[in-house]
């Protein structure tokens, strides 16, 4: 198949490693993939598709909604030949499915991805819903958000489907020994996200505090991993978590990684993923944790009790609970090795089983077939 993939950017966000991921997995499948970008200054994963020679179509935004935009896609979809087109987020969705306008191929599935909109009526939001009458199939990352779509909109039942991320298991793997450890060494503890007010960055912080007044000592290290996002409420947010640690006198407990490319690598470095999150789609943080046999420590919410399962792959907790975020840190840090060791077994073997790019890649494959696109190669 041809296949044109559409996204707002390539910077380090959750949904353009997803959809990067993807792109990997298809090509290695045999399949001819090429990207269409709006905003090409933001290039974090695009040495991976350049590395493949994967074109990327590149046309600069200037304006929040830009019809130049959708007339520079249809362009491209006219001259590109494309089987299929596959579209991440909400935004680049809507400007592929009005590029796509009156077409009745190549055929178009449109993702929405992340945390669900806290403004179930804002006007912007029933439009774009509208807007997928004009696709062929949407898909979403999480069971949950399926739900709560189908619940608003029953006429996308069946259009709608839920496709988990993928994940590289060749590059998110377990250590191959023990982490060594020193008599007295603190749990390790890797945060994974943009520093935003929904990733609750500070009932982490306040956690950490009741499980010193808890145990009269903290034998836990958090090192978050994540870019601050470059606008008034992202460096606002920073700041008051900042200074809620300093307040708390919890500097020697809590590290500030910034952005990272070293991701795979941190994680083998840790014990353990928290995730303290309110507001998700479906994190890569944890699918990631999971396929690098890490125990997750995460919020009971959405899609997190069938990715994790209490007590079997981590465990869960009230994220809006600062007391039952301590109660699971207490309770992690009294499991005994063993027992957490064989907590990271059963997260890398759920991921082989059901996060792997091949397998990701082969339902998108699937789905494009279904839709009436040719299963065979670049080639044909």
């Amino acid at each position: 198949m041809r296949l044109l993939f559409v996204i707002d950017n390539l910077a380090s966000g959750g949904a353009q490693r997803q959809l990067v991921s993807l792109a990997l997995g298809l090509h290695e499948r045999g399949h001819s993939i090429e990207f269409f970008i709006y905003y090409p200054k933001s290039r974090h994963f695009a040495d991976q598709l350049e590395e493949l020679k994967i074109p990327i179509h590149e046309f600069s935004k200037v304006r929040r909604f830009s019809i130049k935009i959708v007339a520079a896609l249809r362009r491209q979809i006219s001259k590109g030949a494309y089987d299929g087109i596959l579209s991440f987020l909400r935004t680049p969705g809507v400007y592929a499915e009005l590029a796509r306008l009156g077409m009745d191929r190549p055929k178009l599935i449109v993702s929405e991805r992340g945390p669900p909109s806290p403004n179930t009526t804002a006007p912007g939001r029933f439009l774009a819903r509208q807007l997928h009458r004009l696709a062929d199939h949407v898909t979403v990352n999480s069971h949950h958000e399926r739900l709560r779509i189908e619940g608003e909109s029953d006429w996308l039942r069946g259009r709608i489907s839920t496709i988990y991320n993928g994940v590289d298991l060749n590059v998110f793997h377990p250590r191959q020994n023990e982490i060594p450890r020193d008599k007295g060494d603190p749990i390790r503890l890797l945060a994974i996200g943009t520093v935003n007010p929904h990733k609750n960055m500070m009932g982490l912080i306040r956690a950490l505090a009741l499980v010193r007044e808890k145990r009269g000592d903290l034998p836990l290290l958090v090192r978050w991993a994540g870019k601050r996002s470059q606008n008034p409420e992202g460096e606002r947010t920073f700041q008051q978590t900042d200074n809620l640690i300093s307040e708390l006198d919890l500097k020697s407990n809590w590290e500030w990684l910034g952005e990272r490319k070293d991701i795979p690598s941190l994680l083998r470095q840790h014990d353990a993923v928290v995730h303290p999150s309110t507001r998700e789609g479906l994190p890569n943080a944890i699918c990631e944790g999971l396929a690098s046999g890490r125990p997750i420590l995460a919020g009971g919410i959405l899609d997190h009790p069938r990715l994790v399962q209490q007590g079997v792959r981590g465990l869960l907790f009230d994220p809006r609970d600062p007391e039952d975020i301590a109660k699971t840190l207490l309770d992690f840090c009294e499991l005994q090795p063993d027992v957490r060791k064989q907590m990271g077994k059963a997260a890398r073997a759920f991921a082989e089983t059901e996060l792997s790019l091949p397998h990701i890649a082969e339902i998108y494959e699937q789905r494009f077939v279904r839709l009436g696109c040719p299963r065979n190669s670049r080639d044909a």
